[in-house]
């Protein structure tokens, strides 16, 4: 369970290093509202703590502008 959190952090982290584009914005939101109801599904709740913590603090924004913590909130709903 953790190593596939740490797996989806890690391609995020990743995407957010790509350079801005259509499809890296795409893949972007795809892989943080994912990884938000992956961990929801699997009722990792401390991770979900953490991620919604941490864009909320560092106002965190996808290439386009959109804030994280959205594309967070899209993948819990």
């Amino acid at each position: 369970m953790r190593l596939a959190l740490l797996l989806l952090f890690a391609s995020a982290t990743l995407l957010a290093i790509r350079p801005a584009g259509a499809a890296t914005e795409l893949e972007e939101r795809a892989t943080l509202s994912a990884a938000a109801q992956h961990a929801f599904e699997a009722e990792d709740f401390a991770a979900l703590e953490a991620w919604s913590h941490e864009y909320r603090t560092t106002k965190s924004r996808s290439a386009s502008g959109l804030w994280k913590l959205t594309l967070f909130y899209t993948g819990l709903d």
